[in-house]
């Protein structure tokens, strides 16, 4: 008899169990069957510009996001979020307003979306930005719709595995009225908390500040350069020798001779070419150690046999196929054994 009892007690529990969870799922069909009614008459009352993002109703959320399209002069939009459960509409993308760095007014465009399981992801575009990072990428929480920043840049892009390409055009500085930018590509998950969000940004503006220092000392160096070439570039002439009477010859110090006059009263070097689209302008001449009363004297010419045409300050040698052979000559104790130097300084600009 007890044991009657106890089956018949347990087929009774089992039986409510089992109505209980019928009941169960015909509550929530039924609940699911009246958020697709209410969803139904909604969608009916959006406009022809309006265009829906994203819609969910299940046991999270009941809602959808549509972007209406402004009839001002603008022609921007404006992203809704519609809850079912309530029946409250709001927007999404506050108007006139800013996030950290990232400007938003009247004027907002939007470009993308992406769900990740309770994200909505936005990618939209404001006029109020500068024109190289215009996009801002944001994501709301389908549980509570509140709304997060996860980057601005200027272009962005969703990919299949669930992750945001994004484009940044870094301000390095301002040259000539015109911002001088470099474009650098990256990707952020659509799985990171808001404070890893937070860190990326910051790490993007530290970048940013390093890229903007290279760049300005690079050009600095390219300012100095010019400058230096403006100025000019030295171009010497090292002439360095001892005559010796005995063998009737002359040892060269600094590989710069070609060879004794016929009257050994003077020395010439071997050709030397000017650059191409380069000019050579004398700028000095010194020398020791040479005898006499008189100072040597310092010519050019196109060739050994060419005309010798003295050197003077100022003087201004142009490119040519041969070259120029320098000359030392000096007048007095020409036989005089010794060493003797010069040095011939140009200043070698553009042509």
């Amino acid at each position: 008899m007890k044991n009657t009892l106890k089956i018949m007690l347990l087929l009774f529990s089992a039986a409510i169990t089992i109505s209980m969870a019928l009941l169960s799922c015909d509550s929530y069909e039924r609940k699911m069957a009246r958020f697709e009614k209410v969803a139904d008459e909604f969608k009916a009352t959006l406009g022809p510009n309006d265009k829906i993002i994203t819609e969910r109703i299940d046991s999270i959320a009941q809602k959808i996001f549509y972007s209406k399209y402004t009839e001002d002069e603008l022609g921007s939009t404006v992203i809704m979020v519609h809850d079912y459960s309530n029946g409250e509409t709001k927007q999404v993308l506050p108007n006139a307003h800013s996030i950290e760095d990232y400007e938003m007014c009247d004027d907002i465009w939007f470009r993308a979306y992406k769900v990740v399981n309770d994200r909505l992801f936005l990618l939209v575009y404001s006029r109020c930005m500068r024109h190289r990072e215009a996009t801002g990428v944001f994501y709301v929480n389908f549980r509570d719709n509140t709304l997060h920043f996860v980057e601005f840049c200027y272009e962005a892009s969703f990919l299949d595995n669930s992750s945001i390409t994004i484009n940044r055009h870094y301000l390095l500085g301002i040259e000539d009225g015109l911002e001088q930018t470099k474009e650098e590509q990256y990707t952020l998950s659509t799985s990171l908390s808001d404070e890893a969000y937070a860190d990326n940004r910051w790490e993007q503006k530290r970048k940013e500040e390093r890229l903007a220092n290279e760049w300005r000392k690079h050009e600095e160096e390219k300012r100095l350069e010019e400058e230096r070439r403006r100025q000019g570039v030295e171009r010497i002439i090292k002439i360095d020798y001892s005559l010796i009477l005995n063998r009737a010859g002359y040892e060269d110090y600094a590989g710069s001779l070609q060879g004794l006059t016929l009257n050994r009263d003077g020395v010439y070097t071997k050709a030397i070419g000017v650059p191409r689209g380069k000019v050579w302008q004398l700028e000095n001449i010194t020398y020791s150690s040479y005898p006499g009363p008189n100072p040597p004297r310092f010519y050019y010419s196109m060739s050994v046999n060419g005309d010798l045409k003295e050197l003077e300050n100022g003087q201004i040698l142009y490119p040519n196929l041969i070259g120029y052979v320098f000359w030392i000559m000096f007048d007095e104790k020409r036989n005089e054994s010794g060493r003797r130097t010069a040095k011939i300084v140009f200043l070698e600009k553009e042509y």
